[in-house]
This record gives C-alpha cells, structure tokens and sequence, in this order.
C-alpha cells in the first residue's frame, strides 16, 4: 500500500536521488569503484546472492522476466511515478 501524501519525501529529493543513482561516471570513477578491494565477508555475501539468483532464476529468460517484474513493482511503489516513466534522471531525454 502507498504511503499517505503527508509521509512521502519531497519531489525534488526523489528526483535528485534519482538522478545521482543514475548518473554517468567518468573512466576514472568506475575504476575506482570497481577496484575497492573487497573484505572476505563481501566477497562470500556477494558470492552467496549470486548464487541464490542464478538458482532462483537460472535462464537469461527468467532473470528478464524478474527484472521487467522489478522495474514494475519500483514503478507502482514509488511516490512519484511520473519521474520514473520520463526517466527524470535523463538530463539527454
């Protein structure tokens, strides 16, 4: 169940959230990320969650079906639909 009007965050801190998460990293930023070293205890975690996905839906079909039904479920949950539906976070669209 959506939550009431008066409990939602404001409109241009979901837009913004939006935009930061879907924001365009420089070469230098993706290196950076993707060569954190990781603890033992992240590796295992992220290994585990790999695992548990690829046997909960182990064809490309199914993991495009979960992620279509994700991306439907994110839209209905949110606050502000509309900034998903016109991908807010888009400064090209």
């Amino acid at each position: 169940m959506k939550d009431s009007k008066e409990n939602r965050p404001p409109r241009d801190v979901v837009a913004a959230g939006l935009r930061f998460a879907h924001r365009r990293l420089s070469a230098e930023e993706f290196n950076a990320y993707a060569n954190a070293p990781m603890t033992e205890d992240e590796r295992e975690e992220k290994s585990s969650q790999i695992d548990w996905f690829l046997r909960r839906y182990p064809t490309p079909l199914e993991r495009l079906r979960y992620a279509r039904r994700a991306w439907r479920n994110a839209q209905r949950l949110s606050p502000y639909p509309d900034l998903l539906a016109r991908r807010a976070w888009d400064t090209d669209a």
